[in-house]
C-alpha cells in the first residue's frame, strides 16, 4: 500500500534570475510528514527527534526530487540541517534545509517588455 506524504515549502530567499543559463536559485525548508506505522510508541513523551545519523538512515524516507533541478546543495553547517522527528502516532517530521539552483524556460523574444513565470517542480518515483 502507498504511504501518504504531505509536503510543504517555506522560501528562505529568492536569489538570483539568470537569463543568460535560463535558471535561478531558491534557499527553502523542504519539510515532508507521513505515518510509519512501525514507529508508534506509548511512552508519555509526545515525540521524539532522532539525532543520531546512524539511526536517521534507517528510517524509511521518501524518495521525492525536484524535476527541474540544476544543482542542489543540503546546508551542513553547524551540522546537516536535517531534522527528523517521531510523534507517537508514528507520524515522522522530516526537515532539510535545501539551497536549489533550478531551470526556468524564459520566453525572451518581447524583451524587455515580457514576464516570465519559473516553477518549482517537486515529484517522487513510483
Amino acid at each position: 500500500q502507498a504511504t501518504t506524504v504531505k509536503a510543504q515549502m517555506f522560501i528562505n530567499s529568492f536569489g538570483s534570475l539568470n537569463a543568460a543559463n535560463m535558471d535561478y536559485s531558491i534557499d527553502v525548508f523542504l519539510r515532508q510528514s507521513w505515518v510509519d506505522p512501525r514507529l508508534r510508541y506509548n511512552l508519555t513523551r509526545p515525540h521524539f527527534t532522532i539525532t543520531d545519523p546512524r539511526i536517521r538512515k534507517k528510517i524509511w524516507k521518501p524518495d521525492t526530487y525536484f524535476n527541474n533541478v540544476k544543482d542542489a546543495k543540503v546546508h551542513q553547517v553547524t551540522m546537516p540541517n536535517i531534522l527528523i522527528r517521531v510523534h507517537k502516532t508514528g507520524q515522522v517530521l522530516y526537515s532539510m534545509r535545501i539551497t536549489l539552483k533550478l531551470a526556468c524556460n524564459m520566453q525572451l523574444q518581447n524583451f524587455p517588455f515580457d514576464a516570465q513565470q519559473c516553477f518549482t517542480s517537486l515529484a517522487s518515483c513510483k
